[in-house]
C-alpha cells in the first residue's frame, strides 16, 4: 500500500485528499459505512457468507488441494472482517467505534470457534502435505487448532472458548481505554532539549 493512502487511513477515513491519493491505487478501495446501522449489517452479511463458505470447507474432500482451499478461506475472513474491526481503532464518531467494537465481539467468536471446528482438525489430521510448505502450513495450522482447545474433552473445550472470547474482550477494553483517554502531556523547552524540531 503506497504510504500515502495508509497515512491517509490512519489520520482519517473521509478525508478528499485520502480519496483522490487513492484514485488508481492497485487493489479494492477501502470499505465506506455511511453510519452504524450500515457497518452492523456489512458485519452481519461477512458473518453469514463466512458461515456458508465455512459449511463448504466442512464438506471438502481432504484430497491435496484441501489446504490450498483452507488458506483462501482464511484470507477471505480477513478480508471480511478487517475492514470492519479497524474501524474501532481509527474513525472519529463515536457511535461507529462502538458499532465496529459490537462487530469484533461476534468475529472474535467465530474465529474462537472456528479454532475448535472439529470437523476442519479431523480432516488437517488426514492431510498429506505435498511440498515442505504446505508442511509447515499444515502444521502450523494444526498447532493453531491444538491451542484453542480442538483436542480438549467438551466441558474443558467450552472452558478455552470462554477464556478466549473473555480475553478478547478485556483486549479491546483496553486499546479502548487507550483511545479515549485522550491524555495531554506539557512538556518545557528543556524537556525537549535534544529532540528534532
Amino acid at each position: 500500500m503506497p504510504r500515502t493512502i495508509f497515512a491517509c487511513l490512519l489520520l482519517t477515513l473521509s478525508s478528499a485528499t485520502c480519496l483522490a491519493a487513492g484514485a488508481g491505487a492497485p487493489g479494492p478501495a477501502f470499505a465506506h459505512f455511511g453510519s452504524a446501522q450500515a457497518l452492523k449489517s456489512a458485519c452481519d452479511r461477512g458473518l453469514q457468507i463466512a458461515a456458508r463458505e465455512l459449511k463448504m470447507l466442512e464438506k471438502r474432500a481432504a484430497d491435496k488441494r484441501w489446504l490450498a482451499a483452507y488458506d483462501a478461506f482464511s484470507a477471505r475472513l480477513e478480508d471480511l472482517s478487517s475492514p470492519l474491526l479497524f474501524l474501532s481503532a481509527v474513525h472519529p464518531d463515536k457511535a461507529m467505534r462502538g458499532a465496529s467494537e459490537a462487530c469484533e465481539l461476534r468475529w472474535n467468536d467465530l474465529f474462537s470457534s472456528l479454532g475448535q471446528n472439529e470437523r476442519l482438525f479431523a480432516t488437517l489430521k488426514r492431510l498429506k502435505p505435498v511440498d515442505a510448505i504446505d508442511a509447515e502450513l499444515l502444521r502450523a495450522t494444526r498447532d493453531t487448532f491444538i491451542d484453542s482447545g480442538v483436542a480438549l474433552p467438551p466441558p474443558a473445550r467450552k472452558r478455552a472458548k470462554q477464556l478466549s472470547d473473555q480475553i478478547s474482550e478485556l483486549g479491546q477494553a483496553f486499546d479502548r481505554n487507550i483511545r479515549d483517554e485522550n491524555v495531554r502531556l506539557a512538556f518545557t523547552e528543556a524537556d525537549l532539549r535534544g529532540v528534532p524540531p
